[in-house]
């Protein structure tokens, strides 16, 4: 084991946004906020036996691209862990990581096609979850400490909308002012757990509130409806599971609406509260007219689209095609999708709720849309890819290391992965979006 400090060379910046360098012993050091090619005095602060953790006491040389962090909460707070980089810089050290998942994991050397930068830096995100933790005389709500289960609590928030970070100063005076039990995780007493923040494209603002128990207070309930009047909606979750889950099964109005409606390229979608909608708007349009352009939809063509959410890239796409097939299993998400559907007259689509695992098997596909969750695809949907053959797949993963595991198989079976696009949905963190098509051989 090593002790004291050290004084070190970063040879690389690794997916999660740690700095990477080896140990005299050989082990992997691993340095939060340190960027390729500096020398630093470090620390360590954990060791195992394959890896080590450093903290940076001093800076030796640091990198031409370094720069100061705009958030005062940066190394507290787990939610960005690029902000110390150019933007330039980091979306180079985003196109590393996505070279060292292809080689390591997929086995394949393919550039990316195009990279596409947010246009926008700050303030991008339209939705956001807080966990709330009890204190006095406000309670703690922000985002957890890196690591760990400790709220930090955040009065600003650079990478999120202003008016939501407003919303969230305004509600921690108001459950501060109405003692509102909060939900204290160490015990399993309490009651609000989560506030949930959401922004629609045309500035419409929604609140949820996620507790452990149905009831909130009258005096909170009241003073919710006075002070956020000029909101959509907000909304309650019941969530009595203990463990990291954030909503519950049951919702309910307190006020306003359940839902908010976004605007992407010419659909208007209906987004309830429970359903997934991406969080940077500008780049979820991106998304879509990406994967357009891989797929080249045609007027024969049979269109499935397998996480479909909302029905956000297969309802782009489905007036280009004869017929659309989208799955989805949230029942919101389906409730919403078919909505959807029907309000910018998509006549062609048929939804089915469910897992893919269990639909997507026996269905006809000439194009087929995957965008799973960040663990990717389960055996069973690649086993059901592999047999239907759509003549072309586009997969979208916010999780390049599941997309390169998920993609090994489909290659041995003979599909060709053509072609490669890098979205940043989430600047400053270490979070990137591809775009992949593979075709049939």
């Amino acid at each position: 084991m090593v002790a004291g400090n050290l004084r070190i060379t970063v040879e690389k910046v690794v997916a999660g946004g740690d700095g990477l360098t080896h140990l005299p012993d050989g082990r992997v050091l691993f340095v939060p906020f340190s960027l390729p090619g500096e020398r630093l005095d470090v620390s360590i602060v954990k060791q195992k036996k394959d890896y080590a953790v450093g903290r940076i006491e001093g800076i030796v040389e640091e990198a031409a691209n370094r720069v100061e962090p705009s958030c005062p909460y940066y190394t507290e707070c787990g939610g960005c862990q690029l902000q110390h980089v150019t933007y330039e810089g980091e979306i180079e050290i985003k196109k590393s990581f996505l070279k060292e998942t292809l080689v390591r994991h997929a086995k394949v050397q393919i550039e990316p096609e195009a990279v596409y930068p947010s246009a926008c830096q700050w303030g991008y995100r339209t939705k956001s979850e807080h966990p709330a933790a009890p204190h006095d005389p406000n309670p703690l709500i922000g985002y957890y400490r890196r690591r760990t289960h400790k709220v930090v609590d955040v009065h600003h928030c650079p990478v999120l909308d202003p008016e939501s970070v407003a919303d969230l100063d305004k509600l921690r005076e108001l459950l501060g002012r109405t003692t509102e039990s909060i939900y204290d995780e160490r015990t399993g007493t309490g009651n609000l757990r989560y506030v949930i923040l959401r922004r629609s494209s045309d500035g419409n603002r929604m609140i949820g509130l996620v507790t452990f128990t149905e009831g909130l207070t009258g005096p909170t309930v009241v003073e919710l409806v006075k002070d956020f009047s000029n909101l959509s909606g907000i909304v309650q979750s019941i969530n009595p599971y203990k463990g990291n889950r954030i909503l519950g099964d049951e919702n309910q109005i307190i006020s306003g609406q359940d839902h908010l409606s976004e605007q992407i390229g010419n659909l208007e979608l209906r987004v309830s509260f429970p359903s997934f909608f991406q969080a940077n708007h500008l780049q979820a349009e991106r998304i879509v007219n990406v994967v357009e352009d891989f797929l080249k939809p045609q007027s024969e063509d049979v269109l499935v689209d397998a996480y479909a959410g909302v029905g956000m890239i297969g309802l782009a796409l489905s007036s280009k095609v004869k017929g659309l097939t989208a799955i989805e299993s949230s029942p919101s998400a389906v409730a919403d999708g078919k909505r959807n559907a029907e309000r910018n007259s998509r006549e062609n689509v048929k939804w089915l709720q469910g897992q893919a695992d269990d639909l997507l098997t026996e269905l006809p596909c000439d194009l087929l849309i995957l965008d799973p969750p960040r663990r990717g695809l389960t055996d069973k949907v690649i086993s059901s890819v592999i047999k239907t053959r759509p003549r072309r797949i586009s997969y979208v993963s916010c999780n390049p290391s599941t997309w390169a595991r998920d993609i090994h198989p489909l290659l041995e079976a003979g599909f060709k992965l053509t072609r490669l696009a890098m979205i940043d949905l989430f600047p400053h963190t270490a979070h990137l979006e591809i775009v992949s098509l593979l075709e049939a051989a």
